[in-house]
């Protein structure tokens, strides 16, 4: 089973260059996803790139932590997020909202989101 540490930092590493892309290069999320870009799209870009930031940030610094309670609540967390965001981009994808390009965020997201699920599972009744 994947370790805590890895799983943190690798997710942190995509939070944080989610958050750099978000809010430096948003034309390159509007392309790959192939949706319209206009002010609106970037403003939530800029916001959600915080969003992203912080996320990174908490899991770089969580990512050698021991306490079973924190292990329990970032993986619970981290699998709502990360799976949620596999199956919203997948239903996207399907309703025809968003280009091929979403499929790469897919296939990143869910095997997150599942060895999320799955360290929380190992972890839940300690």
């Amino acid at each position: 089973m994947i370790k805590l540490k890895t799983l943190n930092s690798i997710s942190s590493i995509v939070c944080f260059t989610l958050s750099i892309v978000a809010m430096f290069f948003p034309e390159l999320i509007i392309m790959l996803f192939q949706i319209d870009g206009n002010e609106t799209a970037y403003f939530i870009g800029r916001r959600a790139s915080i969003l992203f930031l912080g996320l990174a940030i908490w899991l770089w610094m969580d990512r050698n932590t021991t306490d079973t309670s924190s292990i329990k609540a970032v993986c619970a967390g981290m699998s709502i997020l990360f799976t949620g965001l596999a199956i919203l981009g997948t239903v996207e994808f399907l309703r025809g909202n968003a280009g091929i390009g979403i499929v790469l965020s897919i296939i990143l997201e869910l095997p997150l989101g599942v060895s999320y699920f799955k360290l929380w599972l190992g972890n839940r009744n300690t």
